[in-house]
């Protein structure tokens, strides 16, 4: 693996910490450190993760292995979107329904109200 290949991941990733993270692991690889090890040192990076790594370097299949965790962490954050949306959803339709409730109680009201004021018992005159 290539250093280059870190340094473009750190510019791109969109996280500061992380960003610092890959940077210091890819000085940390330089120096003839083994990835997983290199990002093993930074809390950010799940145990998983880094676990993994070390068992695609030790086999010599780390792209299968990254392509193992990057299929797992797509089905955790779908499983984690839908379980986000499950809890949204009630929450969604009982505002729409206390706002659409206010709208139709603003419209009906001065209908209600009418009668008052033709019988000359509502405010006014």
């Amino acid at each position: 693996m290539r250093v280059e290949v870190l340094q473009i991941v750190s510019q791109t990733v969109g996280n500061v910490v992380m960003e610092k993270a890959i940077k210091s692991a890819a000085t940390d690889i330089e120096r003839g450190e083994g990835i997983s090890a290199a990002l093993a040192k930074y809390p950010i990076f799940p145990t998983m993760i880094t676990r993994m790594m070390s068992a695609g370097e030790q086999t010599g299949n780390i792209d299968t292995m990254l392509e193992r965790v990057a299929k797992f962490l797509d089905e955790e954050i779908d499983t984690t979107l839908s379980g986000l949306m499950s809890l949204i959803e009630p929450l969604l339709i009982v505002f729409l329904g206390v706002v659409i409730g206010g709208m139709v109680v603003c419209m009906f009201l001065p209908i209600f109200n009418l009668a008052n004021i033709v019988s000359g018992q509502g405010g006014g005159k």
